[in-house]
């Protein structure tokens, strides 16, 4: 399956490789970001901004803002990337904040695993191809649930081990709003499945 969208009229756009949490994820999600909500009811949590399920996703490569030529050839390429990589399941296996403990991300964090790691460096590969400049920082999967500039100290991290199946890649269109960026699927491709 494959899905497209069209971009907007600008000259770039603001673009990132990810990949869409399955159904079942995105039940387990709901229960734990319901379960911060409860926990975070005694402090003011106006200042929380949570992630919506629509924009809930695990990076798989941080684009940036892209020339708008290049990105037939992006396209391309991650449906190629998709086509050559059967599905996968990996683990959800922490909640805490994210990157270090007075970050203002919450997020789950994955378990590492050999599967989405090579998805990772594909990924890398295809935008250094592109003539791009691919992130240097080790990669730590997770998905985003909240952020706060005030942190979340208050949340003791927690343990978790849920499956989390990845069987779609894409490409990722970042639009600026008021309250958050809202994340518009411009390309979703299967990985294909044995």
């Amino acid at each position: 399956m494959q899905k497209k969208e069209s971009l907007s009229e600008q000259s770039t756009c603001r673009l990132f490789i990810g990949i869409r949490p399955d159904d079942a994820s995105q039940v387990f999600l709901e229960g734990i970001t319901d379960l911060c909500r409860e926990q975070l009811k005694v402090i003011n949590a106006s200042h929380i901004r949570w992630t919506s399920p629509a924009n809930r996703h695990l990076t798989l490569a941080f684009l940036g803002n892209i020339q708008k030529e290049k990105v037939p050839h992006l396209k391309q390429g991650i449906i190629e990337l998709a086509h050559s990589v059967k599905s996968f399941q990996s683990s959800i296996h922490s909640l805490n904040p994210f990157p270090r403990p007075q970050s203002g991300c919450l997020a789950v964090e994955l378990l590492p695993n050999p599967y989405l790691t090579a998805l990772n460096e594909k990924c890398q590969q295809l935008i250094s191809e592109l003539g791009m400049e691919p992130e240097s920082k080790p990669y730590r999967p997770h998905i985003t649930l909240a952020r706060c500039k005030k942190g979340f100290r208050q949340l003791a991290p927690l343990s978790l081990d849920f499956p989390f199946l990845a069987k779609n890649i894409i490409l990722y269109q970042s639009t600026p709003q008021v309250e958050q960026s809202h994340y518009h699927p411009f390309l979703e491709v299967n990985l294909y499945a044995e």
